[in-house]
């Protein structure tokens, strides 16, 4: 009978093991499509710049915006549902990088070794994927598309956009 038993245990904690990694995997899966993020992000220093790519498949274009983490969040679903590739620019001293770090932001305002990083990333970017550059920003971000428009005409953009 004690035979039956650990094999029934055993049974029981490969049951439970499975249901766990069946319900890990189902939380990742559901937490990538929430964001709209499905493994194709990365985030790398260039300079005085953090750049976040969020690649997007079969891309019509990319969509540039700057000013951090809050702004970049902004326009997310807008590059997923346009099917743009988003890039996102940080400034290295900024520490707003989420819910309740606003008191450790710290913007560009117009660095030209910060905005040169990112029209840099920006050109090699669209090269690569084609279709429109769009430049986007609302709020302190539109200073700083409107920064990077202005100190870097050779991006020459299909559309500026600055609420």
């Amino acid at each position: 009978m004690s035979g039956r038993r650990s094999e029934t245990k055993r049974t029981r904690l490969w049951a439970m093991g499975t249901a766990l990694a069946l319900a890990l995997s189902v939380t990742v899966i559901a937490i990538q499509f929430s964001t709209g993020s499905p493994g194709r992000e990365r985030t790398y220093a260039s300079g005085p710049a953090i750049l976040t790519v969020v690649e997007q498949p079969d891309a019509r274009g990319v969509l540039v915006t700057t000013g951090g983490w809050a702004y970049c969040q902004q326009v997310r679903a807008l590059a997923r549902h346009s099917r743009l590739t988003l890039l996102c620019g940080r400034f290295q001293k900024d520490g707003y990088v989420g819910p309740g770090l606003r008191s450790r932001r710290h913007l560009d305002w117009g660095n030209a070794g910060y905005l040169r990083a990112l029209a840099r990333e920006a050109r090699r970017l669209h090269a690569r994927v084609g279709g429109e550059l769009l430049l986007l920003g609302v709020s302190y971000s539109g200073f700083g598309v409107a920064a990077l428009a202005s100190h870097h005409p050779e991006l020459r953009p299909d559309r500026l956009i600055v609420i």
